[in-house]
């Protein structure tokens, strides 16, 4: 909870930003559950993996990660985070776009989390074929499918006339 309150803190008035770090973070959550992923590692990594955006320098640029990993250094600081999970905390966040480097559970699990919000968060026509193509897990692929394809709705049995 303190971690949320600094990552939210860190965003200041770019609710849109840290709203997204918590959508991450709960599919992220979903998806580590089923793949064994550390949440010791995993749920510090998901609340910050776009913490480097909190610095308006960095806002709309996709290379954040190296900045994100030394503002993220600052928020662990002072949590007591054991080094070893620290260490794989920043390499997450500092790395998380980078596909080719997500490639341990948690990092997979990451990536795939991010991947499938920010579909959900944009406009690509081919969304469900991106993330087909992308994802590193089959979890991933199958939640991610799954909150992307648009459900029909029933109004209910047919009425008899």
């Amino acid at each position: 909870a303190e971690l949320v309150e600094r990552m939210k803190k860190a965003f200041g008035d770019d609710e849109g930003r840290a709203e997204h770090a918590l959508k991450v973070l709960r599919l992220s959550e979903e998806i580590g559950r089923e793949v064994g992923a550390d949440p010791l590692v995993l749920v510090p990594a998901a609340i910050l993996h776009d913490i480097g955006r909190s610095r308006p320098e960095q806002a709309g640029r996709e290379d954040h990660g190296q900045v994100g990993r030394g503002v993220a250094a600052e928020l662990l600081a002072d949590l007591g985070f054991p080094r070893a999970i620290e260490e794989e905390i920043l390499g997450l966040v500092e790395r998380h776009h980078d596909r080719d480097r997500m490639n341990t559970r948690n990092g997979s699990v990451l990536f795939d989390a991010d991947l499938i919000v920010n579909l959900q968060e944009g406009h690509r026509p081919d969304r469900e074929a991106h993330l087909s193509r992308e994802a590193l897990t089959e979890a991933g692929k199958r939640i991610g499918t799954a909150r992307l394809t648009p459900q029909v709705r029933s109004a209910g049995p047919p009425q008899e006339g």
